[in-house]
């Protein structure tokens, strides 16, 4: 190699480092805190610059698909986006499951994807495909890099691209942004030699630099949290008019437990019950201050079409996300297009409204709504027209109690014929006894998300509960878990499904390094039972097919948590559950315990609940 190409090649790398460090440099200012890195060469100087930066702290995740739950898991615990880096090629698309998860649940996180320079691409080059726009539709925003430029404006400009990167991951509707940047060879910093010292134009691009590094990050301020007055008078109308008003919270992020005083103080003045879903974060933990009358068990209530008949509300306030209650969902569905009925949902972002059934969609904080309406329905006068907490509120809230005791005979029956045998009910209650209200629940989806809902009672249990019901996936559960357990720093315990602990299993090498009480609670049902409750499954013509739905394994989880070093217990009785439990969350670090249930125990527990709770509610009708 000739002394000028020697130069030319040790500037392009100092030009590349440069930019590496703005940028890293730009997104820690504009408030990143994690990096999440997967292996690789083409993203050197990234991953570099970012173990360089005093503000950045990094984790390093072999597996990419586990690696963008692991960072999704953060930012849903904190609400800060976190940052992930990976190499060019295939890597990039293993984020794909968490990219859309992120989306869906408006959950902020930045992905930084190496490239190859153009000169590789369309022409065989290895490791090198098209990333431009790599996650389509699913992303808040795309930026390509381009090929670095030392010009100062260009500096300043990429400073600016990571203010832009972070303040759209984080409004107006939060989300994922891709960063595309482009690398070139050599990947590594310039060596710092005496002949590079008396470089003029590498020390002139030393001080372009540090002028680009002292340069201010522009601030973005958020926009006000208000509604809409003519909007509130209109829902204060409503909720005066109403006969039978409930409250239905759905899925949530683990900030509007900061709402939960609103929610319920609205609920308060206005005579109007609530019933919380787990993930909403407002049916567990205990709640200081006045509560209003709770409807803890809807979902077998609404499920039961004595239930939709006999306690048909005549208005419903949704909060949150769509319901996960098939029983709510029922109810939406035949109050679609009802007269006499009418459902408002208020959400931060999105359109929760699966059914297509609400009269008003309102996009606003939950807590600024609660309390603009309260504020509307304590100012006002009563006269004609206006019901407020009367009688006929008192008999709703009274028909609602009557209901939930109907469910809780049910399922105190249904335990005290188990005994001691562990089944899916079991399981769910004493995961939530166990974890204590400073600490975290994870829910997997599927069956765990509903049990809790149908066998736990609200106000037991921890405070926060975190799940991934933007596209309900059984992926990524175990790494998302141990990414916000991490992030808080408080005891977490994660209860899913077998299928769904197998589906990540490398979610336990970022696991290796939680100094605080990790604790995996695996139902074993030997496969995904939620598929023996729907219809299909009652079909006789289907019987032979249907373990293409459940998948049966034999699969002997002791191995996959010895394989990465982690404590491994099993309980058959709800006496070992709780003993391992409380032993588990008692010790740092990841425990995986194995609760062995029968194989179609929630199919058939949930269904004589089901059948006693109906029973139940049809001796209720005329009495």
């Amino acid at each position: 190699m000739s002394t000028t190409e020697h130069r030319a090649r040790e500037r392009r790398a100092a030009e590349q480092w440069a930019w590496a460090r703005l940028l890293l440099d730009g997104l820690a200012a504009a408030g990143v805190r994690d990096v999440v890195i997967s292996p690789g060469s083409r993203s050197s100087p990234f991953v570099l610059a970012a173990h360089e930066h005093a503000g950045l702290r990094c984790h390093d995740i072999l597996d990419e698909r586990s690696a963008a739950f692991f960072a999704l898991g953060q930012a849903k615990a904190c609400g800060e986006p976190s940052l992930l880096i990976c190499t060019s090629g295939t890597a990039g698309a293993h984020y794909l499951p968490a990219v859309m998860e992120a989306s869906q649940s408006h959950t902020s996180l930045i992905v930084l994807t190496a490239d190859r320079p153009f000169e590789l691409q369309e022409c065989g080059a290895n490791q090198t495909a098209d990333q431009l726009k790599l996650f389509g539709p699913h992303v808040r925003r795309f930026f390509h890099l381009g090929r670095p430029d030392s010009s100062e404006r260009s500096l300043r400009a990429l400073r600016r691209v990571a203010a832009q990167a972070v303040s759209i991951a984080l409004r107006p509707v939060p989300g994922p942004v891709h960063l595309n940047a482009p690398a070139r060879k050599p990947l590594e910093p310039p060596a710092a030699t005496d002949e590079a010292s008396e470089d003029g134009w590498l020390v002139e691009l030393e001080a372009r630099y540090r002028r680009a590094l002292a340069s201010r990050v522009t601030r973005v301020a958020a926009p006000p949290s208000t509604v809409d007055g003519k909007v509130v008078g209109e829902v204060a109308d409503r909720i005066r008019a109403a006969a039978r008003p409930l409250m239905i919270c759905g899925p949530a992020t683990l900030a509007q437990r900061e709402t939960a005083d609103d929610l319920f103080h609205l609920c308060a003045v206005s005579a109007m019950p609530v019933g919380a879903e787990a993930t909403s974060q407002l049916r567990l933990g205990v709640l200081d201050g006045a509560l209003p009358p709770r409807f803890a068990f809807f979902d077998p209530v609404y499920r039961s079409e004595s239930g939709r008949v006999q306690l048909r509300p005549d208005l419903i306030v949704q909060i949150g996300g769509a319901p996960t209650s098939g029983g709510l969902l029922q109810l939406a569905a035949e109050l679609a297009g009802a007269a006499d009925a009418h459902r408002i949902a208020v959400a931060p972002y999105g359109w929760p409204d699966p059914e297509s059934s609400a009269d008003l969609l309102i996009q606003a904080d939950p807590g600024a709504f609660a309390r603009a309406v309260s504020d509307a329905l304590s100012e006002s006068v009563s006269g004609e027209g206006t019901r407020g907490p009367d009688d006929v509120r008192s008999n709703w809230t009274s028909l609602l109690e009557r209901a939930d005791t109907i469910v809780r005979r049910a399922i105190e029956d249904e335990l005290a014929e188990a005994g001691d045998l562990l089944t899916e009910g079991a399981v769910a209650r004493e995961v939530v006894r166990a974890t204590p209200e400073a600490g975290l629940l994870a829910l997997g989806n599927s069956l765990p998300v509903r049990q809790v809902d149908a066998w736990c009672e609200p106000g037991l249990g921890p405070a926060r509960v975190l799940s991934q019901r933007g596209l309900s996936g059984i992926d990524g559960l175990v790494s998302g878990a141990a990414g916000a357990a991490g992030r808080l720093g408080v005891p977490t315990t994660l209860l899913l499904g077998d299928l769904s602990f197998l589906h990540d299993l490398n979610g336990l090498q970022a696991a290796l390094d939680l100094e605080v009480s990790f604790v995996i609670v695996v139902v074993n049902n030997a496969g995904g039972r939620i598929f023996e409750e729907l219809p299909i499954a009652g079909r006789v013509e289907f019987a032979a097919s249907l373990s293409h739905f459940t998948t049966p394994h034999e699969a002997a989880l002791e191995h996959a948590a010895a394989l990465y070093g982690h404590r491994y217990a099993t309980a058959e009785t709800v006496g070992d559950l709780g003993t391992e439990l409380d032993r588990a969350l008692s010790t740092a670090g990841c425990t995986v315990v194995e609760a062995r249930v029968p194989a179609h125990g929630a199919a058939e527990q949930n269904g004589r609940i089901r059948n006693a709770v109906d029973r139940g509610l049809r001796a209720l009708d005329g009495s």
